[in-house]
């Protein structure tokens, strides 16, 4: 019995308990795939590193309706070859969802996807990530989520408890994407400034979302434990660094505009408001100092034009953008990867039998001089069961002071990848 089939066996007789199933036939399905993962990194000259490696990821997806519960399993299990800290097993999906007529209830962990644009993410805070899975897109892990979910007014309405703070997962020292010391066990700061390892703690949300027309518009609020904007703190007795995150207060937005057929306006922003009455103690190449978070805004824009050919294929040219409001330069650098960036891709479908796809970008920082990203993929299917994907990603962004800020601290970790997957 493999884990698909276990999987399946244990969301059915999780529905079958329940009362409110009882009389009703069971509907299941389920999918999955392997993709063995191989990449090569330009070489760094750094024996401490690893500039090749090949990792296994395994997915499964396993879905069951019984009356009116309906389970849902989704996750992967990542083997890497050469990195013990890239291998694990991750949840992205796995929860109970019952429906009524007028509201539904979920309880389970859950991914969610609240971003409307390709690679700037504003309001797309609430799933934890794999940071050593990739500098602009990074795998997300399912948070456990209790939600309530009605309709008022023509708007979906949306409530959240989120009992439990999920860890972002740091790469280790072989990593071309990880620090050149090996990173302790997160902490987060609670509201009287102590610190806490602790993994549950009370923090809730509230989402709109609504559709006008061509449009869509969707607001949401988030008291939570941050999960991407962390101060590196360092103990001073030991050494040790460890990833401090702390609680904030989080309005955002996304808007999404279909309009003269072929267009696409898409708008994501965010307001982050922390207590910047906390601190802790960090490390720079001059010494310790003391930093504290610090509240921001952060706009992203989209606009997608697309059109097709005369063979048949289609093309969709992309142009994006984001900012960081509310913070100086130092500061700015020192939050995010992307501070004031700008986007231009392609992605060019061939609508073959293959389903060839070509996608092709270049990102370049409009505050910070030469820093810049070019990135390059090709997706093919070879038959129904097996497709391969080859990507290359050029990271242009030399340090320019004594501590790399940004982007320079991925300078040259340039990047071949050949993916081969199996579906089943």
């Amino acid at each position: 019995m493999n884990l698909h089939h276990v999987t399946i066996i244990t969301i059915t007789f999780l529905l079958g308990l329940s009362p409110l199933s009882y009389g009703r036939k069971t509907i299941y399905k389920g999918q999955g795939d392997i993709t063995f993962e191989n990449y090569v990194h330009k070489d760094d000259h750094d024996t401490n590193t690893m500039d090749n490696g090949s990792s296994t990821i395994t997915r499964i997806e396993a879905i069951v309706r019984r009356g009116r519960l309906k389970g849902v399993l989704r996750g992967f299990i990542r083997a890497n070859m050469k990195d013990d800290n890239q291998t694990f097993m991750a949840a992205e999906d796995a929860y109970i969802k019952y429906t009524a007529r007028k509201f539904s209830l979920l309880a389970g962990f859950k991914l969610f996807n609240w971003s409307a644009t390709e690679i700037f993410h504003p309001a797309d805070i609430v799933n934890s990530r794999n940071l050593g899975s990739g500098v602009e897109k990074t795998e997300k892990f399912g948070e456990l989520v209790a939600s309530l979910d009605t309709v008022f007014a023509d708007t979906d309405v949306s409530l959240y408890v989120f009992p439990r703070f999920e860890r972002p997962k740091y790469p280790s020292t072989k990593s071309r994407l990880g620090y050149t010391k090996n990173i302790g066990k997160i902490r987060w700061m609670n509201a009287d400034g102590e610190l806490s390892k602790e993994s549950y703690d009370f923090q809730w949300g509230l989402r709109l979302a609504k559709s006008i027309g061509n449009a869509d518009l969707e607001f949401h609020f988030l008291n939570i434990i941050d999960r991407h904007d962390p101060i590196i703190a360092y103990e001073h007795t030991t050494g040790q660094l460890y990833p401090v995150y702390f609680k904030v207060l989080h309005f955002g937005t996304t808007y999404q505009h279909a309009f003269y057929d072929n267009w696409m306006l898409k708008v994501e922003g965010a307001y982050r408001k922390f207590d910047d009455s906390q601190f802790i103690l960090t490390i720079t190449s001059a010494g310790t100092e003391v930093r504290n978070p610090e509240s921001y805004g952060k706009f992203a824009f989209g606009l997608e034009y697309g059109f097709s050919h005369n063979d048949g294929s289609d093309s969709t040219v992309i142009l994006e953008g984001q900012s960081i409001i509310g913070l100086d330069k130092l500061k700015r650098a020192q939050t995010a990867v992307f501070q004031n960036d700008l986007m231009l891709g392609i992605r060019h479908n061939r609508n073959n039998i293959y389903g060839t796809e070509f996608f092709a970008s270049a990102v370049v920082d409009i505050e910070r001089s030469h820093e810049y990203i070019f990135t390059f993929s090709w997706t093919e299917r070879l038959n129904d069961s097996w497709k391969w994907k080859a990507g290359l990603k050029i990271v242009d962004a030399p340090q320019k002071l004594d501590d790399p800020l940004g982007l320079e601290a991925f300078n040259d970790a340039d990047q071949f990848t050949f993916d081969l997957i199996r579906y089943f």
